[in-house]
C-alpha cells in the first residue's frame, strides 16, 4: 500500500482524534500533524512509515472581536498606520473584526481589487452564518489599530463562504476600493508580485504582513488537510500549503510569494510552530480566473464568474 492510498483510507479517522491537527503524505510516508508530541501513533501503519510533526493548536490569524483572541502588537508600528495609497502588508479589516493584513492588488477585468481573507474582510462568513454583506465598509487600518468609519478604504466586493460542515479550500475575499488611486501595487518592503506560480516543497517563501512584517520560511507541505480554529467554530481545509513559522495574529491575508516574487499563496492560519496558506491557484479558481501581474502591460483576464458571485451574494444566497 502506498502512503497516498493509506492517507485516503484513514485520513478522516485520524482527523477525528482531538490531538490531531492535520494529515498529509510524502512519497514514502504518512505525515500526521499534532498539537503536542503524543506517542500514540506507531512508526508504521500497514507497512507505511509514519512521521509525526508538532504544530500546536492551529488558529486563524485574525479574528472577530472576541475575548480569547487579539492580534499581536506589530513589530513595526508603521504597519498599523493609515496608508493612502494602500500597499500590501498593512492593517485592514471589516468593522466586526480586530485587524488583519492586506494581501496584494488583483487587477481583474480592468478593475483593481485587494485580496485578503474572508475572516479579515467578511468577518469569517460561513454558509451557515453570513456575518458580512456585500457592500460593507472596510477600514484601513483595522479597528484594533484605531480604524473608524472615516478610514473606510472601500467595500467588500466578494467572499467565498466557508463551509462549517464540509471541507474547504480557501479563506478569501476581495475589497473594492472607493477609487483605484487608493491602492498601491506594492507589497510593503517587497514590491509588486511578478506572476502566479505553484508553491514547491522545500522552497523558501516570503510574506509581508501587519504584525511580523517581512519574514521567510521553508515550505514543509503543499497538500495538507488541516483543522483550523475560528474561536466559536472549527473548520477543515484541504490541499493547503504549510510552512515553518512565519506569521502571528494580525498577519492573516498576507500574500505568500516565492523568492522571485511570484505569488504562490494566501496566508490565513497558523501556530507557534507552523503557518498555513491557501494555494493561489485555488483562490483564483474560486474567483473565476487568473489576472496578469500588476504593470505587465497586457490586458487582464476578464473574470466572468465574479459579477455572478457578487450578484448571488447580494441576493442573499451567500
Amino acid at each position: 500500500m502506498s502512503a497516498l492510498q493509506l492517507r485516503q483510507r484513514i485520513e478522516q479517522e485520524l482527523l477525528r482524534i482531538p490531538e490531531v491537527t492535520g494529515v498529509s503524505h510524502l512519497e514514502d510516508r504518512l505525515r500526521i500533524y499534532v498539537e503536542g508530541t503524543p506517542d500514540i501513533f506507531p512508526r508504521h501503519i500497514e507497512g507505511v512509515r509514519v512521521e509525526v510533526v508538532k504544530t500546536g493548536p492551529i488558529k486563524a490569524l485574525s479574528l472577530m472581536n472576541v475575548p480569547w483572541f487579539l492580534p499581536q502588537k506589530a513589530m513595526s508600528l508603521n504597519r498599523t498606520l493609515r496608508y493612502r495609497p494602500v500597499p500590501g502588508g498593512v492593517s485592514v479589516g471589516h468593522p466586526l473584526i480586530t485587524a488583519g493584513s492586506t494581501g496584494t492588488v488583483l487587477p481583474i477585468g480592468g478593475t483593481k481589487y485587494i485580496l485578503s481573507n474572508n475572516h479579515v474582510l467578511a468577518a469569517a462568513s460561513t454558509d451557515m452564518n453570513p456575518r458580512a454583506r456585500i457592500g460593507d465598509p472596510i477600514y484601513q487600518p483595522g479597528v484594533y489599530d484605531g480604524g473608524t468609519e472615516s478610514d473606510t478604504i472601500g467595500t467588500l466586493a466578494w467572499y467565498y463562504p466557508m463551509l462549517e460542515a464540509g471541507v474547504n479550500l480557501i479563506d478569501a475575499a476581495l475589497l473594492l476600493p472607493a477609487d483605484p488611486s487608493l491602492l498601491s501595487e506594492d507589497i510593503l518592503d517587497i514590491g509588486p508580485y511578478t506572476g502566479l506560480v505553484t508553491a514547491k516543497l522545500e522552497e523558501t517563501v516570503q510574506k509581508s504582513g501587519r504584525t511580523t512584517a517581512v519574514t521567510q520560511a521553508g515550505v514543509l507541505d503543499v497538500d495538507a488537510t488541516v483543522k483550523v480554529s475560528y474561536g466559536a467554530f472549527e473548520l477543515t481545509f484541504t490541499n493547503q500549503i504549510i510552512t515553518d513559522y512565519m506569521a502571528d495574529g494580525g498577519d492573516s491575508g498576507s500574500a505568500l510569494l516565492n523568492m522571485d516574487k511570484k505569488l504562490v499563496g494566501l496566508l490565513f492560519a497558523g501556530s507557534n510552530y507552523v503557518t498555513v496558506h491557501n494555494h493561489i491557484g485555488n483562490v483564483m479558481a474560486a474567483i473565476g480566473g487568473v489576472p496578469a501581474p500588476p504593470g505587465a502591460g497586457v490586458p487582464f483576464t476578464i473574470v466572468s464568474a465574479l459579477p455572478t458571485l457578487i450578484g448571488m451574494a447580494m441576493s442573499g444566497i451567500f
